[in-house]
């Protein structure tokens, strides 16, 4: 059995090899039935698909025509909506360094508006990522826990909820529909805001890991070593990104706190020294440009994945081509 995986690889020898073994529960690629005993010149007992396309599966071009097909709607989904994204982040960042006054509700509406658009495409982004990260068919659990599918997947429904969250009450901001009848009731919404905020964009940052981790596996499965490579560089360099920009992106919200007293005792954050005013305009501006940056590799490295999966989506080489 081990021989016929070889010989399934020899196409892609600058990828890693699958662990030994895998074979023996290997799964047909059409009804899951399991496969173990079965010879590899057999069909399948339960729906008479060739044994070989179900060893020879790993490969991209050998999956199920559904399956490829959900992938690359995801992928194809992803790709628009993390550019807007991008492009939203460059908007804020502009209207952001127009505010002459500090930051606060002084901000303009056109950011409001840019900060709850981001969010929509957040939600939509998270919703595409699910379709993404589609089960795999006939593979072995060894590969299938390599893949890193059900991990993005488990991420992307606990940033789905915060996101939302956020979402919603970005949107009351936006379309001023905020009636508050004491202050302290303003101030415990913007905290929860914040506080959801923060924590959505934690989540997204593992979001990011996850995706870059499971493309990795992509890449192996259309023989593109140099992408697999990029990938797990990109799953540990990008997500490092995100965090930076969310760290410097939480400057001006504690200057927004201890200049408007939302939060009780909010000026003891800092003392009783104000938020130096470089902070409050560069650090920030740090922050958005590292997200942006993120992000745009992101686009990169997915679009190239994407490019790679409509090469393969035609290529269907006979078993004689592989022996």
């Amino acid at each position: 059995m081990q021989g016929d995986l070889d010989m399934s690889t020899e196409s892609q020898p600058a990828a890693s090899p699958l662990p030994t073994g895998t074979l023996l529960s290997r799964t047909c690629v059409t009804c899951r039935y399991d496969l173990r005993g079965t010879a590899t010149t057999a069909k399948c007992p339960e729906c008479g698909t060739p044994v070989e396309d179900s060893i020879r599966g790993f490969l991209f071009c050998y999956a199920p025509a559904h399956y490829r097909r959900r992938v690359e709607r995801g992928l194809s989904l992803m790709l628009p909506l993390i550019f807007t994204q991008i492009v939203l982040l460059v908007l804020s960042l502009v209207s952001f360094m127009r505010v002459n006054d500090s930051f606060g509700f002084a901000t303009q509406q056109a950011s409001q508006d840019d900060q709850m658009f981001y969010w929509v495409a957040c939600v939509g982004c998270l919703l595409a990522g699910f379709i993404f990260a589609a089960p795999p068919i006939g593979f072995a659990p060894a590969e299938v826990h390599a893949s890193g599918r059900g991990v993005l997947r488990l991420v992307t429904l606990f940033a789905i909820v915060p996101a939302s969250i956020v979402l919603v009450l970005r949107s009351a901001v936006s379309r001023g529909e905020l009636n508050f009848s004491a202050a302290a009731d303003m101030g415990w919404y913007f905290e929860f805001m914040y506080a959801a905020s923060l924590f959505a964009q934690i989540l997204l940052c593992a979001h990011v890991w996850a995706t870059c981790r499971y493309s990795a596996w992509l890449f192996f499965r259309v023989a593109d070593a140099r992408g697999e490579r990029l990938a797990k560089v990109f799953s540990w360099l990008l997500p490092g990104v995100v965090l930076a920009g969310i760290v410097a992106g939480l400057v001006p919200v504690l200057d927004l706190l201890v200049s408007t007293g939302l939060v009780q005792g909010a000026p003891q954050i800092w003392g009783a020294a104000p938020v130096p005013r470089w902070a409050v305009l560069l650090v920030p501006v740090f922050g958005l440009s590292t997200l942006i940056a993120a992000f745009a590799l992101l686009v990169l490295l997915l679009w190239r994945l994407r490019l790679r999966m409509a090469e393969v989506r035609g290529a269907n080489p006979s078993p004689s081509a592989l022996a």
